[in-house]
């Protein structure tokens, strides 16, 4: 889960959505970014998700792929970095 002032988002990794929520609005909208979202920070306008390839699901623990800066208020995915595979761990 990310939040902001007025904004929440929450994964579900099995539908392979995320769920923003708003407080003034009072209900969710679910979007999906391409791949399996397996983490969520929220910094300025950007909705930073971590992702697993498509098809996996949260319960058998997808290893994260890549790195997607998704707009906030669009839910358009702007950018993508894909995370090295293989060989010696990655500090991100």
């Amino acid at each position: 889960m990310a939040a902001s002032s007025d904004r929440a988002w929450v994964i579900d990794a099995d539908d392979q959505t995320i769920t923003q929520v708003s407080t003034s609005a009072g209900r969710g909208r679910a979007f999906a970014t391409g791949a399996v979202p397996t983490g969520l920070a929220i910094s300025g306008r950007s909705l930073w998700v971590t992702e697993a390839r498509q098809g996996q699901t949260q319960s058998l623990t997808p290893a994260t792929r890549s790195i997607a800066d998704v707009s906030a208020r669009t839910h358009a995915v702007r950018a993508r970095v894909k995370l090295p595979t293989g060989g010696p761990p990655v500090t991100v």
